[in-house]
């Protein structure tokens, strides 16, 4: 491959890799682990340290006082377009290191550029929302980039020699392994691989016999037997301080192991990495149409849009001219074939762990998704490229099978990158919607809508946790102090509890958040209600993708009505309103339902 082949190659990754992840930055908290590592970020390094021991000892995962901040490092700047660019440079760097293994593994530019091209073609969101590529990505995309540098201190060291890169491999393998146990299951895995190179080179007895072999695996050894120690060390002492706790059961073994329901999550978790898969029952809920969108692959293939379309085709363009030569000349069968059994067993193996735990064997088998179905995509994706070669080295000798091979390959990229790219706009807007909720936050705090609220206000936020996606803890109420600058010392979070709080503070102000948006259009309404003796004031967050609309609301049992000019998309209209006596549950929009929640009012 001359420079200027090699530069066009590279340019036309590059743009699929642009095209394919601009839908991504769209995408804001995905769930509440997202928030609360969010939250945590912005307090002190007391908070952090604190955060860290209470999440390693309920989980019994001594790695979270070393590792727990690298969740933090992307939301330190408190810039959407900072934490993007982090998350997605880590992504984008695990996909060039995974295909630059293959390369010095393979000896083939055009066999690692074909993983890269499927890699970041085949990105793709899903409603699952604990899957790395799109939830708390950088914590595990930057553990993976870590791993795969230990590979590849292997590999220099199997090519130059130096003891001291084998030692420095098994130390990086180590600190992964305090990022995620599963690092460990995939150490376990390359060391089965280093055994099986030198029994097919050089046959089992002198396998067997290789004192070289074993020295090479110590430090491996010691690695992996001293984080069991210590991992399992760190849960007698926690148990000694701590006689009564209960592990978190996703980190503890299944006391009615399943053996079916193992295999089903093996099964699951596997095939949410399997590229092209879109959900169409997902797209059809959220569709804009009335009727909802027609399920199928035909609809995304004729109403795409203009950069779906271009992304699929540079993609189909690129792998026909990567399949034009004859790299796989030089690929044996016997090295495509461990190669294939080798990322396979990884594939499915990801999963093992969290398959013979409590809570995934016991309660959660039917998983769609999750953690470990980011580390079978590059397995996949590597199977992928492998079944390629394959098919491309035992056709060679017959032209119209290859050229109908490579049509068909062609024809396949374009298809399945069209659907995946289409599912990826549509769901990055569903995702989109949830973080305007903190964008009305944001806008409220900005223009002074907090500042009149005494201390000891009592807040009453029944319809926050009704309306958001992180129906967890105190998360959103935790949001709302961290924008606001002081804390909420009286939080209700249902008509009870604000009784009994009116009850023990009868002179405190109530504060009445309402919160409602839509699925389709993510219109969002937030309301802050407080009614007073003499007076009453109302602070209204509204967006909506119109450029109008009406708001009504009641004041002192009389509907009133606002006309607001909006921008279209961007516009954040924030109104304050004053009267005598302002409903807290009556406001509504013309383009929104009427709001209809079951709420407590305020005399």
């Amino acid at each position: 491959m001359t420079k200027r082949e090699k530069l066009l190659c590279l340019l036309a990754i590059a743009g699929i890799a642009l095209l394919t992840l601009i839908p991504f930055f769209k995408v804001g908290f995905t769930n509440g682990d997202d928030l609360e590592y969010f939250i945590t970020s912005h307090q002190s390094l007391r908070g952090w340290l604190s955060d860290a021991t209470i999440y390693a000892q309920n989980a019994g995962r001594f790695y979270f006082l070393i590792t727990k901040y690298f969740y933090y490092i992307p939301y330190l700047a408190d810039n959407f377009a900072v934490t993007k660019t982090i998350q997605y440079g880590s992504l984008l760097a695990c996909y060039v290191y995974a295909a630059y293994i293959v390369w010095r593994l393979f000896k083939s530019q055009s066999l690692s550029l074909i993983v890269l091209l499927v890699l970041i073609a085949n990105t793709h969101l899903h409603p699952n929302n604990h899957v790395p590529t799109y939830a708390y990505p950088f914590y595990f995309t930057l553990s993976l980039a870590i791993f795969l540098s230990g590979i590849l201190l292997y590999i220099n060291y199997t090519e130059r020699g130096k003891y001291w890169r084998i030692l420095a491999s098994a130390a990086l393998f180590f600190f992964t392994y305090l990022f995620y146990e599963n690092y460990l299951v995939f150490a376990i895995i390359f060391c089965a691989a280093i055994i099986v190179t030198h029994w097919q080179r050089d046959g089992l007895k002198n396998t067997l016999r290789n004192g070289k072999l074993y020295l090479n695996l110590t430090p491996y050894t010691i690695g992996a037997i001293a984080y069991v120690a210590c991992y399992f060390g760190y849960r007698q002492h926690v148990l000694s301080l701590h006689p009564d706790i209960i592990w978190y059961d996703g980190a503890s073994f299944s006391d009615s192991f399943s053996l079916k329901n193992f295999f089903n999550i093996l099964k699951n978790c596997t095939n949410l990495a399997v590229p092209g898969i879109y959900h169409s029952r997902t797209l059809a809920e959220h569709s804009l149409q009335f009727a909802g969108q027609p399920r199928g692959m035909l609809y995304p293939l004729i109403s795409s849009s203009t950069g779906v379309y271009l992304n699929a085709i540079v993609q189909s363009i690129l792998l026909w001219w990567l399949t034009r030569k004859n790299y796989w000349q030089q690929l044996t069968g016997k090295r495509l074939i461990t190669g294939a059994i080798f990322t396979t067993i990884a594939m499915f193996m990801a999963h093992s762990l969290i398959g013979i735990s409590k809570k995934y064997n016991q309660d959660y088998f039917w998983m769609t998704g999750y953690v470990t179905s980011f580390y079978s995509y590059f397995c996949i994706a590597a199977l992928i490229a492998i079944a390629i070669t394959a098919a491309l080295k035992y056709s060679q000798n017959k032209p119209k099978i290859q050229l109908a091979i490579r049509v068909l390959l062609c024809a396949a990229t374009l298809i399945i990158s069209t659907v995946s790219n289409y599912h990826n706009e549509n769901m990055a807007r569903i995702w989109s919607h949830y973080q305007r909720q903190f964008e009305a936050i944001d806008h409220l705090a900005n223009n002074s809508a907090f500042e009149q609220m005494p201390d000891n206000a009592i807040h009453y936020t029944e319809s926050l946790h009704n309306n958001t996606i992180f129906n967890r803890n105190n998360s959103f109420e935790n949001y709302i102090e961290l924008r606001i600058g002081h804390n909420f010392r009286h939080i209700a979070k249902s008509p009870e509890q604000l009784r009994d709080l009116q009850a023990q503070h009868p002179n405190a102000p109530v504060y009445h958040w309402f919160l409602s948006q839509t699925n389709r259009l993510g219109e969002v309404l937030l309301t802050i209600t407080h009614n007073s003796d003499s007076t009453a004031r109302a602070d209204v967050f509204y967006y909506s993708p119109h450029k109008q609309f009406v708001l009504f609301y009641t004041d002192n049992n009389t509907i009133c009505s606002v006309n607001v000019e909006a921008g279209q998309n961007t516009a954040l209209p924030h109104i304050g309103l004053r009267g005598k006596h302002i409903a807290p549950e009556s406001f509504s929009v013309s383009n929104l339902p009427m709001c209809t929640a079951d709420t407590l009012r305020i005399p």
